[in-house]
């Protein structure tokens, strides 16, 4: 079970996923998130479905990617998931039976100019993704939680906060999904940051539901007919209030995790 997302933001790509895994009855903790090296820059991968199969499908690319001499480091992992995948999955005696054989990647790709692309494959295929992609169980309610909230441009910081919230939200509404949570951005002056998403998600159980409450208030006031002006600007004191409120207790707590990082290096880390 698996949520993994990610998010181009105007400075590179961010890339997260949870760590929950399940075999048969038992629940155990792994890493989703693959960093690797290409000609000096870091791109990474992450993979939800069928672990084993996906986890040997990225380690091959890995292997290949370090051998060749080839400049084009799509072509590489797009030759080598479509062999990879044929092999374990289509040929797979299963195949078409069992759907616990497939597995899905999202990848970050460095280019040669210095810029960093994010792909997301559909069985042997791989498309690019222009905002935001996910995978895994979660990914419907996460897109539909994202919507048109992740829009080209956003700031790392900006992606960051979208990203937390996404995985707080799907960790509480969708089973199979859990912390602890990975988050890297893979920036295009090469750089790699390692964030906590334990400051958010504190923030998130505190006051989402909150705010959830006040600002589904306030719009269905605003469509009540029966409801007075006096009403519904009433409604909007409490709602501006609450706002002015969350922003108060943020600013409290010096979330200075934007500002530091858990990680940040010039190299792969996984």
């Amino acid at each position: 079970m698996t949520i993994a997302a990610g998010f181009v933001h105007r400075d590179g790509v961010l890339l997260c996923a949870d760590t929950e895994e399940q075999q048969g009855a038992m629940k155990t903790h792994r890493p989703k998130l693959v960093t690797f090296d290409w000609k000096g820059r870091v791109g990474a991968f992450a993979f939800a479905g069928n672990s084993n199969f996906a986890l040997s499908t990225v380690q091959k690319c890995k292997t290949r990617l370090e051998a060749t001499s080839k400049q084009d480091a799509l072509e590489v992992i797009e030759g080598t998931l479509t062999s990879e995948y044929t092999r374990l999955v289509f040929k797979h005696p299963l195949y078409g039976a069992d759907s616990s054989m497939a597995f899905s990647l999202l990848i970050v790709i460095p280019t040669s100019d210095g810029g960093t692309h994010l792909f997301k494959s559909d069985e042997a295929s791989l498309q690019m993704v222009e905002h935001f992609g996910a995978i895994g169980i979660g990914d419907t309610f996460a897109r539909h939680l994202v919507g048109k909230s992740c829009m080209g441009g956003m700031s790392e910081r900006r992606t960051l906060q979208l990203a937390a919230y996404m995985l707080k939200m799907t960790e509480e509404n969708v089973p199979g999904c859990s912390r602890p949570f990975h988050i890297k951005s893979l920036r295009t002056d090469g750089s790699v940051a390692d964030f906590s998403t334990e400051l958010l998600a504190e923030y998130t159980d505190k006051w989402g539901s909150f705010y959830d409450v006040i600002s589904r208030q306030l719009f269905f006031n605003a469509m009540d007919e029966c409801d007075g002006d006096q009403d519904f600007e009433e409604n909007v004191h409490v709602f501006l209030t609450g706002v002015r409120e969350i922003r108060k207790s943020w600013r409290n707590r010096r979330p200075d995790m934007f500002l530091n990082p858990a990680h940040t290096s010039q190299h792969p880390r996984d």
